[in-house]
């Protein structure tokens, strides 16, 4: 398994999505912070009750929180870049002609199909690793240009903290990376892999918003659904309250009658594997010897 595992981190290593992506998020954290730190250089206040002050935003841009508001970025827009990734890496083999090729050099399907599946979540990881990061050292030069330097905060319970909020967003990566990976397989494309998962991130709020609107029953419906389940994930990452939040707070998931974290947390495991049965049994069955 060892070789196969290294060829396929070769390919993806030389693929030039693969650096383009990394780009796009690291120059969103880099972005995000220098907005952010340009905003809390002007006398306003912020907050649906004017609450905060530019102090408050530039206290919450230090050392402190840098890891959770990485982690948020990654959690909502590094989703995107990882369903290009997955659905990229498979779909690609269709779209050169090498599937049967790389089959058969893998000594069987699922040892190939597996492999690729690895190497594409271990890229996803590193590459959430890396957004923490830049966002760790971007927060460090705002913390030390601004005199925060103190690092008092840092402590068994907080770095334990940090690493538990790290895998709370590559957990709920994994529902969309593994549809848009189990889609490019059963569509023989990178595009149907994008294209099916992206189609499905746009329009679940929106169903699931007209559903509640319906009441009843339909209130219900939405729950289920995956981006309703990685946000009551995602919202166990603690940030400060003037930092802006790319999905529903705790409050508005209360509100909206969402499962428990834990309930929430099956449901993503469960789509998670069915998506990845679905590729596995499509393709074992397929005939690839047309590529």
């Amino acid at each position: 398994m060892r070789p196969i595992l290294a060829f396929e981190y070769f390919k993806l290593r030389k693929w030039m999505t693969t650096w383009i992506l990394a780009l796009i998020l690291v120059g969103l954290i880099v972005l995000l912070y220098s907005v952010l730190w340009s905003i809390s250089g002007q006398e306003r206040t912020f907050g649906s009750h004017n609450q905060f002050t530019s102090e408050d935003l530039r206290r919450a841009l230090f050392l402190q929180s840098a890891v959770p508001f990485s982690l948020s970025i990654v959690g909502s827009f590094g989703i995107i870049l990882s369903v290009v990734l997955a659905a990229g890496a498979v779909g690609s083999e269709y779209s050169w002609g090498t599937v049967r090729l790389v089959a058969t050099a893998s000594r069987g399907r699922i040892r190939m199909i597996a492999a690729k599946l690895a190497m594409v979540c271990a890229f996803i990881a590193a590459g959430a690793l890396a957004a923490v990061i830049v966002g760790v050292t971007y927060s460090a030069v705002i913390t030390f240009a601004n005199g925060g330097a103190n690092l008092h905060f840092v402590t068994g319970s907080f770095l334990l903290d940090q690493l538990e909020s790290y895998l709370r967003t590559l957990f709920v990566i994994a529902p969309y990376t593994a549809l848009a990976f189990s889609l490019a397989v059963i569509g023989r494309s990178t595009m149907a892999g994008i294209g099916g998962t992206l189609g499905l991130i746009l329009v679940e709020p929106i169903i699931g918003a007209l559903m509640r609107e319906a009441g009843g029953w339909w209130h219900e419906v939405p729950r289920a659904f995956p981006n309703s389940n990685l946000q009551i994930i995602l919202a166990q990452n603690k940030l400060p309250d003037v930092l802006p939040r790319f999905g529903p707070s705790e409050e508005e998931l209360a509100r909206r009658g969402a499962y428990s974290w834990e309930l929430a947390a099956l449901l993503l495991v469960v789509y998670t594997v069915v998506f990845l049965v679905l590729a596995l049994v499509a393709f074992r069955r397929r005939d690839i010897t047309t590529g």
